[in-house]
């Protein structure tokens, strides 16, 4: 028998040749499906290794674990484990208990490991470790029904101080007396009559909303939409994406990209049915109460001022069932917040109008028909949330968590857990090692978790009996109605599942999570750099990995067991199960798709080699991150918003903040190289340059470079991405997570990434710096160099602007690039004409249309006027008197001044110039304002002042503002910052103006006509 054959587990020479013809030295390959032929037994070899690689695969593993192998340190913990479990139980027969535990080990192997003097003094350690976990006495259960515990005493006392020391309330607004009133009783009044005032007082200083009767339509409107066009059709859908761009435009945005076609609701019976279901279980099964931890006073405690201004709701959540929106919470005085909140913590429950919700059922996917492609987001008044938001910052710092629970907690867990993955996958398999794995997918977690187990959690992890007291009567008086597809259900009473969409939620799911973690024998594990990994989770999303087989299935067990108590289940179907083998002997590693664990009597899926899954949105296979292909999800972005009613700025704004903004997390944290980089950033470019009317050669520095330097502030991903993944890194790092070769390895391959012209792009201020000077050095954007100087002035250029058409934006941004169709733009490498159209003897450069030209001398005044016309209005609004174009004769001739303001004892010259890019903006500014000097002495004169001030509005024809010009007339409040854009804009759509006179006219210069322009 060859060495190849032996191998593979044996000869088919025994039986006879497989054709006679060919005598005894033909060798056929062994897979049943192939018939190949060999002469040698080395060419069928490497036949099979190369055509039949996983089944070659498990022969050489079949191989390997025949041999008799030394027990591991993991095998060995878990054998001591089991053995003491036993022993506690009575077992009589331990060695045949443990042979099925076993499977790879005989009988006389378990003998002889436990005849092991280390083996047996563990065991015996083990065992009076259980025992004494077993005597501590569990605390008794709260009892809900308590009016006020012996704590509540102090914490009215301390409740009343804090209320003296705050300032008084003063006036009617907010019926602030009546609070007043309840503020000063409550140490008299008993906590019921206390809570009944402050619903009352709730109620009439926030009353419910009325529910809205149907408004009826117009006739004409019941006329067009009862037979419409197609026109009409685009105008009533451009005009519904348009108001609800001006109401919240990242809604708007949001609705347009997630729109899930074809979604069909299912009828309001089948919803709420299925739903009624999910919510109301009947279970009431708990884990028990652990080992208590301390009690944390300081969780329940008075709310000061400072925790309830840090802890307010943006602006753009939505309201709640109550209509008090986040907008009107923060115009209510901080005193009268305060006030209540602590009211709330003193009564120990809300009132019930505040513990109503809405919860919109969402689409999960496209065509989503079944109520379980649902997904159910509840919203609860704000006053609630923000109260709650309170109470969970205060836990966050307070609750200690196990280290591997990476959600909602201050750190970049989502990257520490994608990095730590793909680093334990490639480890194993570079280094032949065996690792086990198990990825547990746990059914609606979030909806399903009993209420006992969330009771049981909050006490074993120390919480004062008041907020637990507190948290469970909000569940318990809890109510929602279900709104999907037009219809609202009838109120709703949740009797299991944490409130989705409540700030407490997060934490109190990771106290759930953190006794499962601490269950997980710490003997399991496999060991990389130093450091021991046996479990990690994110949220619902846990993982398992063990070095032995055997080691993995116990914490399969132990994870399913302890879940099941809380009201979980696990979902066996989206759960599986990797197994990476090694064959030492070979020098490589192979994934057994043959190993099965079990989960409640069921087999968990088994991944191949080939198979692929998604692991926190980024695809992973047995060897470790895959590389990522986001281009599909680019382009069908991209098709919606061309296809969407919207104008071209509010795409630029899609595409800025949340199209590329949503590639981020799998082009950051995947596996991506530069080529894939760059070709996303072609599709981008090619997308805004067909949005934006703009020519092929435009430069990718202006897409690319920051507004404030005068570009579209379009993110370059083959330039973001590594910079973004090297910072992400590098925080993990500071923030003491594990860090060794692997991560140091893929630092190093970002900043080679992020080398240019041999030097390295370290943060996000040199990366603008890198598209600003590729910008500015070139011809079209030199004009745009002094840009940086006076930044709010390209606010138009990326806020979704609404003042400007979309065909004046497109054109304002070919203005600002030079890129609208002059002679010597368009005859760019073709040697055509380049003289100006209108016979000027002069080459028709937008600069000269715009500024010397005489075809648009008449566009040029209308400019100017526009521009002195706007700070015209903008000075009749702090000055007395603002008189125009007044005329002064002096000894340098006549002055006529734009403008000029008088207020109290002072005059304000004010001249509007556009000017081109020959000289520095500053420097004209400089000089007009010397042209005017000489005028001093005649307006003190005139206006009977004694101080004139000088200056102008000085902006390039590109809408480039003179630093100077700006600052002076911000500083004196002449114009608002805010002002600036609009100025700018003025002179972009002037200078348009004239563009298209230019283009319009026939006429040509008269020869010797000069003073024109």
């Amino acid at each position: 028998m060859t060495h190849s054959e032996n191998l593979a587990g044996g000869s088919t020479g025994s039986s006879g040749p497989t054709n006679p013809a060919e005598g005894d030295n033909v060798i056929q390959c062994r897979m049943p499906e192939c018939n190949k032929t060999f002469k040698s037994s080395r060419g069928r070899g490497v036949h099979e290794q190369r055509m039949h690689k996983n089944w070659y695969d498990e022969m050489q593993l079949h191989t390997h674990q025949s041999k008799k192998a030394p027990w591991s340190a993991e095998e060995a913990a878990l054998l001591t484990r089991q053995e003491a479990r036993l022993t506690i139980k009575g077992e009589r027969f331990i060695n045949q208990a443990l042979v099925p535990l076993f499977p790879n080990r005989t009988l006389e192997a378990i003998k002889g490991q436990r005849r092991n003097a280390k083996h047996k003094s563990r065991v015996l350690e083990l065992i009076q470790e259980m025992k004494l976990s077993d005597d501590v006495p569990l605390p008794a259960s709260i009892d809900l029904n308590q009016q006020r515990s012996e704590e509540g005493t102090d914490l009215v006392n301390q409740i009343a101080d804090l209320f003296s020391n705050l300032e008084p309330l003063k006036g009617t607004d907010f019926c602030a007396e009546h609070l007043n009133n309840i503020c000063r009783n409550i140490r008299r009044w008993k906590a019921e009559r206390t809570f009944e005032e402050l619903e009352v007082y709730l109620l009439k200083v926030f009353p419910l909303p009325k529910e809205k009767g149907r408004t009826p339509k117009s006739k004409r409107g019941e006329r067009e939409m009862a037979n419409p066009t197609r026109r009409l059709k685009r105008r009533a859908e451009y005009a519904r994406t348009q108001r609800a761009w001006k109401k919240n435009p990242c809604k708007c945005l949001r609705t347009i990209l997630d729109n899930k076609e074809g979604a069909k609701p299912p009828p309001k019976d089948v919803m709420t049915s299925f739903w009624h279901t999910v919510m109301t279980s009947k279970d009431e099964s708990s884990p028990g109460i652990g080992l208590k931890s301390n009690t944390i006073h300081d969780a329940w405690k008075p709310v000061d001022q400072w925790e309830v201004k840090k802890s307010f709701p943006e602006l753009t959540t939505s309201p709640g069932p109550d209509g008090l929106t986040a907008r009107q919470l923060k115009t209510i005085p901080l005193g009268i917040l305060t006030r209540i909140f602590n009211l709330f913590l003193l009564c120990g429950r809300l009132p019930k109008h505040l513990l109503e919700s809405r919860t919109t059922l969402i689409p999960k996917k496209s065509e989503a028909s079944e109520p379980g492609h649902f997904r159910p987001i509840s919203v609860a008044s704000v006053m609630t949330r923000t109260f709650h938001k309170i109470l969970a910052s205060r836990l966050s710092g307070l609750v200690p968590l196990d280290n591997r629970q990476r959600a909602f907690i201050a750190a970049d867990g989502c990257s520490e857990n994608v990095f730590k993955l793909d680093m334990l996958l490639r480890y194993h398999r570079q280094h032949f090692k065996p690792m086990f794995m198990a990825s547990i997918d746990i059914a609606k977690a979030f909806d399903s978790v009993t209420h006992n187990a969330i009771k049981d959690t909050l006490v074993t992890k120390g919480l004062p009996e008041d907020m637990v007291r507190y948290i469970m009567d909000t569940y318990k008086r809890s109510n929602t109605r279900l709104k999907c597809d037009g219809w609202v259900s009838e109120p709703l009473h949740p009797t299991c599942g944490v409130k989705q969409g409540d700030p407490l939620s997060p934490i109190i799911f990771n106290m759930i999570i953190d006794r499962l973690l601490k269950l997980i024998p710490s003997e399991i594990g496999v060991e990389v750099a130093g450091q021991k990994f046996n479990a990690f989770a994110f949220a619902d999303d846990l993982v398992l990995i063990a070095q032995t087989q055997q080691g993995l299935q116990a914490m399969i067990d132990e994870a399913s067991i302890y879940l099941s108590k809380c009201g979980l289940m696990l979902n066996t179907g989206k759960s599986f199960t990797v197994a990476i083998r090694n064959v030492p002997h070979m020098k490589k590693s192979v994934v057994d798709h043959k190993t099965r664990f079990t989960c409640l009597g069921k087999d968990l899926p088994v991944i191949k080699r080939e198979d692929e899954w998604t692991y926190l949105g980024v695809p992973f296979s047995p060897e470790g991150r895959l590389l990522s292909k986001p281009e599909r999800k680019l382009e069908e972005a991209i098709a919606k918003l061309t296809k969407a009613p919207l104008k071209p700025q509010q795409r630029l704004f899609a595409l800025r903040v949340m199209v590329l903004p949503g590639l981020y997390h799998l082009l950051i944290l995947g596996n991506t190289n530069l080529s894939r980089l760059k070709k996303i950033d072609t599709l981008v470019r090619a997308a805004i340059r067909k949005w934006l009317n703009l020519p092929h050669d435009v430069l990718s520095a202006y897409i690319h470079a920051n507004f404030k330097d005068g570009g579209l502030s379009i993110p370059s991903m083959r330039w973001l991405m590594p910079l973004m993944r090297k910072q992400r890194l590098e925080s993990l790092m500071k923030e003491g997570g594990t860090m060794n070769e692997y991560h140091s390895r893929e630092i190093q391959l970002a900043r080679r990434r992020l080398k240019d012209d041999c030097e390295e792009i370290k943060c996000s201020d040199e990366l603008n710096r890198k598209w600003a000077r590729d910008l500015h050095r070139s011809y079209d954007g030199s004009a745009l160099a002094e840009s940086s100087k006076v930044p709010q002035q390209h606010q138009w250029v990326i806020d979704g602007t609404r003042f400007l058409s979309g065909s004046d934006y497109i054109n304002a941004i070919r203005l600002r690039i030079n890129s609208l169709p002059t002679r010597s733009r368009t005859s760019r490498g073709r040697g055509n004409d380049r003289l100006c159209r209108a016979g000027c003897k002069e080459i028709e450069t937008l600069s000269h249309v715009l500024q010397r030209c005489h075809r648009t001398h008449a566009a040029r005044v209308k400019r100017h006027n526009a521009i002195a016309a706007y700070v015209k209005r903008a000075l009749q609004k702090t000055y007395q008197q603002v008189e125009e174009e007044p005329h002064f004769q002096t000894s340098e001739g006549l002055r006529k001044p734009d403008l000029i303001a008088v207020k109290d004892r002072t005059a304000v010259i004010i001249d509007a110039q556009v000017v081109s890019e020959q000289s520095g903006l500053d420097t004209a500014h400089k000089r007009k304002v010397q042209y005017y000097k000489d005028l001093e002495p005649a307006v003190k004169e005139k206006y009977k002042i004694d101080e004139v001030v000088l200056s102008s509005v000085t902006i390039s024809y590109r809408g480039i503002w003179s630093q100077r010009s700006a600052s002076e007339l911000t500083d004196r409040k002449i114009i608002s910052k805010k002002e600036l854009k609009i100025l700018s804009t003025r002179a972009l759509i002037g200078g348009l103006n004239a563009f298209w006179t230019f283009s319009k006219s026939t006429s040509t210069s008269v020869r010797n006509r000069r003073g024109i322009g």
